[in-house]
């Protein structure tokens, strides 16, 4: 496969021979932009998205394949999002219910967490946007927002607490880095999609507010609490966020730490073995155990690539190298060749040694398999998305009720989260993002528009 950037910023993607068929390594990374995370960010920071892209050279077999899966995952998408639209929202105190059982009954523990509030509220608007621009579904976005902000948002910094109560009362005061990345990723997202400017403001103003734990000496931001480190997952949401902020507001800070948080992920997250390692002190010494997580180097992966397109950079050596090795890493070896789908753990080089398959984590390969198979043109790679669908379809997700699951054995029983579909942590956002984006990423590959109901 070949690249060429044009002088205006286009990409033309060259052919490559896979099983002797040539196949268009699948459209532009531009022209594909607008269904990125961040939406429209290409076309917003001025990236040319050209209209003279090449055409797909079609090989039959290849594209009755894409059109099946893109098949399968709208089918997926639709009682994914049914569960939450019928189960979650609360109409007694606002918000979404903080536990569901697998019915989508609401279950005790009842408080509300910022994690789960924000994640519903970015995916409610993102459905809205790519699939059913409907009232009742800005109705749910709405109900979200507005709880968020009366129930979680510290008027004295801008921040959000952790934890609140069924009502609304604050419970956990904590601020959450990571939190705080996931609230400003979902009012980017809410303000974009509804021209809601206040929302907007307070993304910005939230992220100046956190701004306050940028690490000026060594990059990247610090968790004040317990300890003074640096989490991976929270400098990865903090990229996913200032991506969705960089294309909303223009702000010139916003641009500067988004050009740094690529670099972080890039250079210090990830290690010599390929693979990302968990946290970090201040001057990103590694702590820990090494061990990598499958799903969360897919999903890095990914979402650098996408602050790559952001930064008008999306064919930088640099950052799709690095993007690459995350998830081609991941992706050969933990993979279950038996069952499809995706362990949760392993030691770098190693065999994987958490054998649970959690969901979020087989959302985020769809992703990740679906970006590095664009890099490649590997048909392995789209074998492993079959799989891992398969695995989804037939294991993962709920035929009588909807949704997924939050993890499975070996032995094919629930993990130690039982069956829960909702919690503290358990969202609509991988499941819904995962399916409506892998979808549309393939359509656009395809040059066919996406499906919607």
């Amino acid at each position: 496969m070949s690249f060429l950037l044009r002088p205006d910023g286009a990409m033309t993607i060259g052919i490559r021979l896979v099983g002797g068929a040539a196949i268009l390594l699948l459209g532009s990374w531009s022209a594909i932009s607008f269904l990125s995370s961040m939406g429209c960010a290409a076309r917003s920071r001025g990236v040319s998205t050209p209209v003279d892209a090449a055409r797909a050279v079609r090989d039959p077999a290849l594209d009755a394949r894409l059109t099946a899966l893109r098949a399968r995952l709208d089918e997926l998408a639709r009682p994914t999002f049914e569960f939450w639209h019928v189960h979650g929202p609360d109409r007694a105190h606002g918000g979404f219910h903080g536990t569901l059982d697998r019915h989508g009954n609401p279950i005790a523990p009842t408080d509300k967490s910022l994690i789960q509030t924000v994640r519903h509220l970015w995916a409610m608007s993102m459905w809205y946007e790519r699939k059913q621009a409907a009232p009742d579904v800005k109705a749910l976005a709405d109900g979200l927002y507005t709880f968020l902000m009366s129930s979680f948002r510290d008027a004295a910094d801008d921040q959000f607490y952790l934890t609140v109560s069924e009502t609304g009362a604050p419970v956990d005061r904590q601020k959450l880095l990571a939190g705080q990345a996931l609230a400003i990723y979902a009012l980017t997202e809410y303000a974009r999609v509804f021209h809601h400017a206040a929302a907007g403001a307070q993304a910005l103003a939230t992220f100046h507010a956190l701004d306050g734990l940028h690490d000026a000496r060594f990059g990247g931001y610090i968790q004040l609490a317990p300890d003074m480190r640096k989490e991976t997952v929270a400098q990865v949401h903090l990229l996913e966020a200032f991506t969705a902020l960089d294309s909303y507001s223009h702000d010139s800070t916003v641009r500067a730490r988004l050009e740094e948080m690529a670099a972080v992920v890039a250079d210090r997250l990830l290690q010599k073995s390929g693979s990302l390692d968990r946290a970090f002190l201040p001057d990103w010494t590694p702590i820990g155990t090494p061990a990598v997580n499958y799903g969360h180097d897919m999903e890095s992966g990914w979402l650098l690539l996408e602050a790559a397109r952001a930064l008008g950079r999306p064919a930088d050596p640099k950052l799709v190298g690095a993007a690459k090795t995350m998830i081609l890493g991941a992706a050969r070896t933990g993979y279950d060749a038996a069952k499809g789908g995706y362990f949760e753990e392993g030691p770098p080089g190693g065999a994987p040694a958490k054998l649970d398959k959690v969901w979020w984590a087989q959302a985020e390969a769809l992703l990740g398999l679906w970006r590095a198979y664009e890099l490649t043109g590997d048909v392995t790679l789209l074998d492993r998305l079959d799989g891992t669908l398969r695995f989804v379809e037939t294991a993962l997700a709920d035929p009588v009720d909807g949704e997924w699951f939050w993890s499975l054995r070996p032995d094919g029983g629930f993990g130690e989260k039982g069956d829960i579909k909702g919690s503290a942590w358990k969202a609509s956002y991988h499941t819904l993002r995962a399916l409506v984006f892998t979808e549309g990423w393939i359509a656009a590959a395809q040059q066919v528009p996406a499906t919607a109901p």
